[in-house]
């Protein structure tokens, strides 16, 4: 209290996206290891379909860069708030 009058602030504190998240890292790395395994991976497993996981893969890792860039652009959408208030004291 300062001369009669009291403050209060409220600070939301704001990423401006200057941070990847890791569901979007995460995206990448299975991106890539399913790229590698339906395009540059030539050997056979008995029983299982690496062209199919690889595709399994990659799609699991767009689905993770999706949402973690959604989550991000949210995060980026908040605002920093100041408020004042005058209560004087009589």
């Amino acid at each position: 209290m300062r001369d009669g009058t009291a403050e209060a602030k409220v600070n939301i504190q704001n990423r401006e996206g200057k941070h990847m998240s890791t569901t979007t890292g995460t995206g990448i790395v299975l991106l890539v290891i399913g790229a590698i395994l339906s395009f540059a991976v030539r050997d056979a497993v008995p029983g299982v379909s690496l062209t199919t996981i690889g595709y399994i893969c990659m799609a699991g890792g767009l689905v993770a860069i999706i949402v973690g860039l959604i989550t991000n652009a949210q995060a980026t959408r908040r605002h920093n708030v100041v408020e004042h208030r005058d209560d004087t004291v009589r």
